[in-house]
């Protein structure tokens, strides 16, 4: 069985490929940032609308800078790989992206000009994308009376189903 063909049967669409990305390399680039400079991310927090962000931030996260800040790319980077998984861990990940982005809100008002239309924008690609990621609607598992639509069954079925005589190899 060709792996070539496995990944064109579950690929995530673009806008789930490109997120996932993109999450990948903000994770990279705040390793090297806090390696590079570990008070860099001091004052990120400073406009926090909660009083428990701002003590927080300052009082939990810049004791030990380096140690937080990897963790968080750590979580950017699984929420990444998530997503550029496909299938049922792309949706997790796209809940995950979209707690990541609503959870910014705390940190200020000038990260609600940033979050609010990423969020929405994220949102859209989310919605869009996760019939193609889950099978059919986007509900769920059994879909029809017939059960499972093709792309929820299991991956050897839909590999068989794919190389049956006049399938192209895609989806349905």
């Amino acid at each position: 069985m060709s792996t070539d063909l496995l990944w064109r049967l579950n690929r995530p669409p673009r806008a789930t490929t490109v997120v996932g990305g993109l999450y990948l390399v903000a994770a990279g680039s705040h390793v090297g940032l806090v390696s590079a400079d570990p008070t860099v991310y001091e004052g990120f927090a400073e406009q926090g609308l909660l009083g428990f962000v701002r003590s927080g931030w300052a009082d939990i996260v810049m004791a030990h800078p380096r140690a937080w800040i990897y963790l968080l790319a750590l979580g950017e980077a699984t929420l990444g790989a998530l997503l550029l998984t496909g299938a049922r861990a792309s949706r997790a990940g796209w809940v995950g992206v979209l707690a990541f982005h609503a959870l910014l809100l705390l940190f200020g008002w000038g990260f609600w000009l940033y979050a609010v239309p990423a969020g929405a924008l994220l949102a859209w690609f989310a919605r869009r994308d996760l019939p193609a990621l889950t099978g059919g609607s986007g509900h769920g598992e059994g879909d029809g009376p017939e059960g499972p639509s093709p792309s929820v069954r299991h991956p050897e079925e839909r590999v068989a189903a794919a190389l049956r005589p006049g399938r192209s190899g895609r989806r349905p």
